[in-house]
């Protein structure tokens, strides 16, 4: 099997992710979360019409995940 579907199915949602992750760092998901509600006013994100899947490599601990998680999960 391909591994990156093998990766991709082995994954966990984002409430998974965001429910492990410590309180602070939840604090950094939650403020990403209310900095991107606008996303679907930009106009390359909406014009997304076909179905594909993203890979996100992510820790729970790693800032950088925490504040871009949930734009994959916006987007999903």
């Amino acid at each position: 099997a391909n591994i990156l579907q093998a990766n991709f199915n082995s994954g966990v949602t984002f409430q998974q992710f965001y429910d492990t992750a410590q309180d602070r760092y939840k604090n950094y998901a939650n403020n990403a979360i209310r900095n991107y509600l606008n996303l679907e006013d930009l106009e390359k994100v909406s014009s997304i019409t076909s179905k594909f899947n993203i890979l996100a490599i992510r820790e729970n601990w790693c800032i950088d995940s925490i504040i871009n998680i949930p734009v994959v999960y916006w987007l999903e």
